[in-house]
């Protein structure tokens, strides 16, 4: 294959015991994989895991006396001896005090990285529920306690065949030090659409970056600041952490597929029951946004991820087997997932589901209905057909309150209205409370309405659940109003992926 800068390059297929992805069993996609290891080794000049240069062994002064001092020998002369401590200090003994010396005696303890090892393999599927490809993520620590995290992608786009591989090394505190990006675009014919390298090291309080691509080369130096992180190792690091309560963060990071600097937005919420393959597990909700849009992932009691959005519910992330994770390559098909979006028989509006723990409910010509049956929970969008287009939006709140009355019962109670605005659009919110007999007793419920106009007609999306599950699904009904899809134009899912969301 032809490589960025017109050098040929060639490498060994790579195994499960390297730090980089192994290649897949298919000739379609290998060399994505022997061009990124390749370029890994000539750019990064960094040993391979596991064969890192070992800390040298201390050395033990022994004193008469009976204390030890753990060090490194600096000097021996005559009656004097030297030794420099770990923490810097530098001590001299007479060697009549000195009862023993023992030369590599003691041998460095480990050091431990904040992250641990992980090798995960997931399928892509688009919004609707067809493969698109596979990604690995792969976490390797070293006896230094440095990491090496990895990503390597295959999708399918508009743009063609889509191959990525994402490279990053970290101290064992997480400080950066290097970080790879590699992206390839074929044709369906194997023709090479696109290529692009970009190679970061950390230099001291600056970063520097070497770009390569069909059309060239270019350097460049940016400032690099002591709390500035790069995305994987970051992702990771909230991964792994134990912590379950609510937590909301910004920081800045070195984006590789850019290789700009921007601040991320994090944010976590505590563990709650989710439906996975038809059971029941309990997860913590991790949202990233990188200033281009928010993607939420479920990490379970493991710290594994089980569902990771990509693009939103467009392009999702599930894990999987390796084997089935790579079958995606040459089998594009249902993959079992239920379509992300619902809409009306007549095409005119529709719903994103939020997650799978939301289905559709009953199709509708003229309303869209999901179902979170774990938490009762209900979300329905609705034209107002009844309420005429030209009253004013104080006037059509008024009607749906009487129409909520008829529907629910007149012990409905209105707590608060509040204005806002549905995508640019004016609306009305309104918060309610009632009552529900079930199961032989009362039901205390919460929902809210939101009401606004659309293509001169009004409409409102009504989500409701018990009292004790409300809280649970606030998120959920946020995201389900941030994503009402209004215009049939918009209603057809673009396929999407990582490199689609880059700006220039």
């Amino acid at each position: 294959d032809r490589a960025c800068g017109e050098v040929k390059l060639s490498a060994p297929s790579v195994d499960e015991n390297t730090r980089y992805p192994q290649t897949p069993h298919t000739a379609e996609i290998s060399p994505m994989v022997l061009i990124a290891a390749a370029l890994a080794l000539t750019l990064w000049q960094e040993p391979q895991a596991g064969t890192q240069k070992k800390p040298p062994p201390k050395d033990v002064i022994h004193l008469v006396g009976g204390e030890e001092f753990v060090g490194t020998i600096l000097k021996r002369v005559g009656n004097y001896i030297e030794i420099k401590l770990d923490q810097g200090t530098i001590v001299g003994f007479e060697r009549s005090r000195v009862s023993l010396i023992s030369r590599g005696a003691v041998q460095p303890a480990a050091t431990k990285s904040v992250l641990g090892p992980r090798d995960e393999w997931y399928l892509l599927h688009d919004a609707k529920g067809m493969s698109a490809g596979y990604m690995h993520s792969l976490v390797q620590v070293d006896k230094d306690g440095s990491a090496h995290i990895s990503e390597e992608w295959y999708f399918t786009s508009r743009r063609g065949r889509i191959q990525v591989t994402v490279l990053e090394t970290v101290d064992s505190d997480l400080q950066p030090r290097k970080s790879f990006y590699h992206e390839r675009v074929l044709s369906d014919d194997d023709r090479l659409v696109s290529e692009r390298l970009l190679n970061a090291e950390v230099a001291g309080s600056h970063i520097i970056v070497q770009r390569r691509s069909l059309k060239g080369r270019k350097e460049q130096k940016y400032r690099f600041a002591e709390t500035a992180k790069f995305p994987l190792s970051y992702r990771e690091q909230l991964r792994q952490s134990r912590e379950t309560e609510l937590v909301t963060a910004n920081q800045e990071l070195f984006d590789s597929r850019t290789g700009e600097f921007r601040i991320w937005n994090a944010s976590s919420v505590p563990r709650r029951n989710v439906e996975i393959a038809g059971r029941e597990v309990q997860v913590r909700e991790l949202t990233m946004n990188d200033g281009t849009g928010a993607n939420t992932e479920w990490i379970d009691a493991h710290h594994q991820v089980v569902r990771r959005e990509v693009n939103g519910a467009s392009l999702v992330a599930v894990r999987v087997s390796k084997a089935r994770a790579l079958r995606a390559v040459v089998s594009r098909g249902p993959t079992g997932h239920d379509p992300a979006i619902v809409a009306t028989e007549t095409g005119d509006m529709a719903l994103w589901l939020p997650n799978p723990i939301w289905r559709a409910g009953r199709p509708d010509a003229n309303c869209v209905t999901l179902e979170a049956r774990l938490y009762n929970g209900k979300a329905m969008l609705l034209p107002l057909d009844q309420v005429p287009a030209n009253v004013q939006l104080e006037t059509a709140v008024d009607l749906i309150v009487r129409w909520l009355k008829l529907s629910i019962g007149k012990g409905i109670k209105v707590r608060k209205r509040e204005a806002m605005q549905v995508q640019r659009v004016p609306a009305i919110r309104l918060n309610l409370a009632w009552s529900a007999t079930g199961e032989g007793r009362s039901v205390p419920w919460r929902g809210v309405c939101d009401v606004f106009r659309v293509r001169g007609k009004y409409a409102a999306l009504f989500c409701s659940a018990p009292l004790e599950t409300f809280d649970d699904l606030d998120g959920d009904f946020r995201r389900i109003l941030r994503t009402v899809q209004l215009d049939s134009q918009d209603i057809e899912p673009v396929q999407q992926g990582p490199l689609a969301q880059r700006r220039r």
